[in-house]
């Protein structure tokens, strides 16, 4: 249980830290990720 928990704490601090960055350089990222795809 400890581990799944870890994990599903690791993916929404990802996620917010992801959603931070995406309000501050939503263009790059979006550019980028336009590129990866």
């Amino acid at each position: 249980m400890s581990q799944t928990l870890n994990a599903w704490e690791y993916r929404i601090a990802w996620i917010a830290w992801a959603l931070r960055l995406r309000t501050a350089q939503g263009t790059r990222i979006n550019r980028l990720l336009s590129i990866t795809r």
